[in-house]
């Protein structure tokens, strides 16, 4: 390109202005003390992975990227875990191979290196087009900084390498249709696949449809260098070559998926139409960044790509290929089953638009050519455009511009570069005008993930060295307990040692120890059923343990005997697993300012924790375990074996249950409910003191609000005021104003308590709200509380079902209110209330708390939204902990639905004991000894009297081997989820050895496409 009668490279002029606006976009971090490390996903899953790629390079080279992991929670396979992640990222490496002290810095310019390889990536692919050099870099930086490529940086890095390999790919497809070698596009193709499997599906689908598109468009103008069957015969060679070169990580990949937690997940969530709410968002969100992610439709496109899709859809006979993608594109944001089938028939997740950014470039780049050769017809139906999509936002609205300032200085820049199209001008001027206003529009979306000023996305970036201290301090140096163990054991925490943001967390893993808890894409199918099936409430798809809802037997059949716990928990004789002892010691609190959990940590063990491997001389067939609750469930494994059949000389378990069904009654709280004249004249009283109130500035209130005081009213157990008080206060208050109205009212919050009491007669079945939307809280009253001592207590809860908070429900709820308050609402309040109502819908997401003197415990159901772990619960056990001490009731409260309904809901007490004791001490006596534990393998020595189950907790593989006394010996699935296998009675010298299923052919498979793959490209340099 000719700059001052100088040609520039591009690439050399992409950099330059890359950087200009990279120091703007980011060098606000630098301004703002923080990094690019995200408090949710960035600080518990790809930040640790990065640290966690360090120490296995520094520490074991590249064959330490193989194998078995006893840190990736119960054990997972390193390869297959983390090939999702960072294995095949060539960028991962660089930072991966710093200093340990610079690992912080490096994730960060890590991130600002692939958006810039990504607008270089597009730049090879313009290149194969005959746009202008000018158009050909403002559709690279646009490109680079597109909104997906900004979120995703900062909340998902290694989500930005699609972004790359995508025009590379399209390069590829575009040599195969001129004739060139099929080559580039096998080994874009290897690489695409051996980054990410997932983003090679999306990316596959986007490459097919662009092959279709583009050879149609070729073939239209001629230009197609050989015959269509040589076409299709080069593009099959490419992709199976590439396939092939991808075998390494792909064959192990596509066998682990096929047993990870997410098969059988519901297709599009069960969504034919995305919620109202959705829709509402799409027009603010073409331009705008920064905003709350909806089912990922992430746009956020500079105003010169908008303005050139609008130029493309108006000249579509000249483009009419580019303009047929550019509607589909809009059509697909609609659709939930396209976002599920992009996202391999899952979830409704829009990430498939990553592939929209190359359509988007183009179609910047057809308007850069014309920039200084519109039309007044053009400039027309730009500007009729730019009206068009603010009138769009306005109505979504609700006939209100309440957009953040960040976004009205994005549609300020847009009306400024419709001001210079509409004029004419030299093309220097033009052209100087429009590369000043894109870089500016890029800088400010930029911003809106990157200034704290400008939102709260770059707020929830970490401070500089927030991250690695919190990391390193998250146990406040009590992992040394368990770090001194000499034999194998793990570890796990309390639920609520530390806040969650996410469903778990890697910080096991990152301090080298043998954890339960792993947060990780892809989870052990085994492992997950086996969590299921003991109704464990903490399950999710990335997390499938959780902390395993501090279940005393869970933990200890985990082999769990460290459990780490806040020194209140300890101080207050909070509800504890069964069995574990506190440590003298109390670490002390390491704050690190609002991530830590504020308190010390004391370390808590127990000698009934189960060894890694052991004998059970007893089974249960998995259809007869299936038949018990969930409770009998884990207690049954502590008696015998659950297998998948019969094992022939194993003798069949009785199991006789421990746990007490234990009866309740159940008492709404009606105090809060407003169902009477007497509780009018205290809300009234209440509302009318806050009003004076509101307004006042700090002087006001220091001096005028002093006086300001609400009466002094003395309420009996039932909420009520005296008859005195209610002749002296009730002429205040109004009684008379609106007075059917009100008697509406209260009369639906009587039927409303009459109804929810008459439906919990029998035991807990509805949790309700009342006429304002306010959820009623619920006590369990055991008859018998005395049978709950010394106990583990649960809440299990069936048949869930939700009744939804519809838009118009949210309305009655608020002038319900009005009229309870007296409080008037004008028209425009009342707009408002349905502005909120109609964009903030209830998506079916609600969570409920079960609350006992020391133990509070909840459970959430994710909504409609959620993408990554949704799956209705209809059945939930909630652990309550064990106590000696007397439990009388349990509170149940709920939040954000309308209504909760359960078939059942019983509480079930199982007791802990000498007898427990007794039964975990004869299981440790049978286990492995002589133990070497290493992480690809286990051996020692076993005694059994009789045929026996050899049981682990190791999550079950194929990739395990199991030889007896030297000879291979088949394994199967043994409780529900772990390695095990039938053994002969006797001592026996015991050899799990571990092999990454599926690696040996999969590297065969790479060395044979590596080799089609050079004798492609040496025999079209040889010709």
């Amino acid at each position: 390109m000719k700059i001052a009668h100088r040609q520039w490279p591009l690439w050399g002029l992409y950099t330059l202005a890359f950087t200009v606006i990279a120091a703007l976009g980011f060098g606000v971090f630098g301004l703002a003390n923080r990094t690019m490390i995200w408090y949710m996903d960035g600080v518990t899953q790809h930040y640790p992975l990065i640290l966690e790629l360090h120490r296995l390079l520094t520490k074991e080279g590249l064959g330490g990227l193989a194998g078995w992991s006893w840190t990736l929670g119960l054990g997972a396979d390193k390869l297959t875990t983390l090939a999702y992640y960072v294995l095949g990222d060539p960028f991962a490496y660089l930072v991966a191979l710093l200093p340990t002290r610079l690992l912080e810095v490096g994730y960060g310019w890590d991130i600002v290196l692939r958006l810039y390889a990504s607008g270089l990536a597009f730049l090879a692919l313009a290149k194969r087009y005959d746009f202008r050099p000018g158009s050909q870099l403002l559709g690279a930086v646009t490109y680079a900084f597109t909104g997906y490529s900004l979120m995703v940086g900062v909340h998902h890095p290694f989500f930005l390498l699609p972004m790359i390999w995508l025009p590379l790919l399209f390069v590829g497809i575009d040599r195969v249709l001129r004739g060139r070698g099929w080559g580039v596009l096998a080994l874009m193709t290897g690489i695409t696949i051996l980054s990410n499997f997932y983003f090679a599906y999306i990316l596959g689908l986007g490459s097919l449809i662009y092959a279709v598109i583009h050879y149609l468009h070729v073939h239209q103008q001629g230009r197609v260098a050989v015959k269509g069957r040589v076409v299709l015969g080069r593009f099959l060679a490419a992709a199976v070559t590439g396939i092939l070169i991808a075998g390494v990580f792909l064959v192990p990949s596509l066998l682990m998926m096929l047993k990870s937690t997410r098969t059988g997940a519901i297709f599009a969530n069960g969504l034919l139409t995305y919620p109202l709410s959705y829709y509402l968002t799409l027009g603010n969100a073409i331009l705008t960044t920064g905003n709350t992610l909806n089912y990922w439709a992430v746009l956020g496109m500079s105003g010169i790509t908008f303005l050139g899709c609008v130029y493309t859809l108006v000249h579509w006979r000249q483009h009419r290929w580019l303009a047929g993608t550019l509607v589909a594109i809009v059509l697909g944001l609609g659709i939930p089953a396209v976002a599920a089938a992009f996202n391999v028939f899952t979830t409704p997740s829009n990430r498939w638009i990553l592939l929209a950014a190359v359509p988007f470039g183009l179609a910047t780049m057809v308007l850069g050519d014309q920039l200084t050769h519109l039309t007044a017809r053009d400039r027309w139906w730009l500007a009729g455009s730019v009206a068009g999509l603010l009138a769009v936002v306005y109505l979504s609205n609700g006939l209100i511009f309440s957009n953040a300032a960040r976004d009205l200085i994005t549609y300020g820049l847009l009306l400024a570069l419709l001001a210079v199209l509409m004029i004419t001008a030299p093309a220097r001027i033009t052209w100087s005008l429009v590369s000043v206003l894109v870089g500016l529009n890029l800088v400010n979306n930029a911003w809106g993930y990157y200034d704290p000023n400008a939102g709260v996305q770059a707020t929830q970036e970490l401070r500089r060295g927030d991250a690695t201290r919190y990391i390193q301090d998250y146990f406040d140096g009590a992992q040394t307990v368990a770090q001194d163990e000499q034999t194998f054991s793990r570890v796990d925490a309390t639920r609520n040692f530390n806040l969650f943001r996410t469903v778990g967390n890697n910080m096991t893993m990152t301090h080298g120890l043998h954890g339960v808890m792993s947060y990780f894409s892809v989870q052990n199918g085994y492992v997950g059923q086996f969590s299921r099936d003991l109704q464990n409430s903490e399950y999710a798809m990335n997390a499938p343990i959780g902390q395993g809802d501090s279940r005393t037997t869970l933990n200890q059949l985990l082999g769990v005997k460290t459990l780490f716990a806040r020194a209140d928990q300890v101080a207050t004789h909070q509800a504890l697993p069964y069995g574990y002892r506190a440590a003298g010691k109390v670490f002390p609190e390491k704050p690190v300012y609002a991530l830590s959990n504020g308190v010390g940590t004391q370390a808590l063990t127990t000698n009934l924790a189960f060894p890694l491997v052991y004998t059970q001389p007893q089974a249960l067939t998995t259809t007869a375990w299936r038949q018990l609750s969930g409770v009998d469930r884990e207690r049954s494994l502590t008696q015998a074996a659950v297998t998948t059949k019969p094992v022939a000389g194993v003798t069949a378990a009785t199991y006789q249950s421990p746990k007490r069904q234990l009866a309740y009654t159940v008492t709404p709280d009606t105090v809060p409910v407003i169902d009477s004249t007497n509780k009018v004249i205290q809300y009234r009283l209440k509302q009318a003191l806050a009003g004076q109130r509101k307004g006042l500035n700090d002087k006001q209130t220091a001096t005028y609000g002093a006086t300001l005081k609400a009466p002094q009213l003395t309420v009996d157990a039932d909420g009520l005021i005296s008859r005195r008080d209610v002749l002296q206060y009730g002429p205040m208050v109004g009684l008379q104003r609106h007075r059917q109205a009100l008697q509406r009212v209260l009369a639906q919050n009587q039927t409303i308590v009459k109804r929810t009491t008459q439906a919990n007669a029998h035991g807990l079945r509805q949790l309700t709200s009342d006429a304002q939307g306010q959820p009623l809280s619920y006590t369990l009253t055991l008859k018998h509380p005395q049978r709950a001592r010394g106990t583990e207590l649960y809440l299990e809860l069936t048949g869930i079902t939700s009744d939804r908070l519809t838009t118009r429900g949210q309305l009655q709820a608020q002038d319900n209110t009005s009229v309870l308050g007296a409080t008037p609402r004008s028209a425009l309040t009342k707009l408002n209330a349905w502005r909120t109502a109609t964009r903030n819908p209830d998506l079916g997401d609600y969570w409920v708390t079960a609350k006992t003197r020391n133990a509070a415990k909840t459970f959430s159901q994710f909504g409609v939204d959620n993408l990554s772990d949704y799956e209705p619960k209809q059945h939930v056990l909630l652990n309550l902990g064990y106590s000696k001490q007397l439990r009388k009731t349990v509170d149940v409260t709920f939040n954000a639905t309308q209504q909760i309904n359960f078939k059942s809901a019983r509480l079930i007490a199982v007791p802990f004991g000498k007898a427990y004791n007794q039964q975990v001490h004869r299981v440790q006596r049978r286990g492995l000894q002589h133990e070497r534990v290493t992480n690809n393998r286990v051996t020692g020595d076993l005694t059994t009297a009789r045929t026996s189950v050899l049981t682990t907790s190791i999550p079950y593989s194929t990739g395990w081997r199991l030889t007896v006394d030297g000879r291979s010996t088949p394994t199967q699935v043994v409780n529900d989820g772990f390695v095990g296998a039938r053994l002969t009675r006797g001592t026996h010298h015991i050899q799990l050895t571990y092999q990454t299923p599926g690696l040996k052919l999969g590297w065969a498979l790479t060395v044979v496409g590596t080799l089609i793959l050079v004798g492609e490209i040496g025999w079209r340099y040889w010709r």
